[in-house]
């Protein structure tokens, strides 16, 4: 997991493909937040560039379609935290 990110949000979990993603960035550092589908295709990614503090967005994966997605915050270290996401 990613020391450098605490208090990791998704919500609401289940949902119908728009979801807030929120979280607390401890150090500053350039993070990576990328989502993918069951298949494993990349279906949003964002660059987070010398940022620390909180984080809170909105966010929309409905083009998509139904199942269990992946989450995954990348920091500049590599360190990789992931959680899943259930889009009915």
């Amino acid at each position: 997991e990613t020391e450098n990110i605490s208090s990791i949000s998704i919500y609401p979990n289940p949902n119908d493909g728009n979801f807030n993603l929120s979280f607390n960035a401890i150090e500053k550092s350039n993070y990576k937040i990328e989502i993918y589908n069951t298949i494993g295709q990349r279906v949003y990614s964002e660059d987070l560039n010398s940022f620390q503090g909180l984080y809170n967005s909105k966010i929309s994966v409905t083009d998509y379609g139904r199942g269990v997605y992946t989450i995954s915050f990348i920091n500049s270290d590599s360190h990789i935290t992931v959680k899943k996401m259930i889009v009915y």
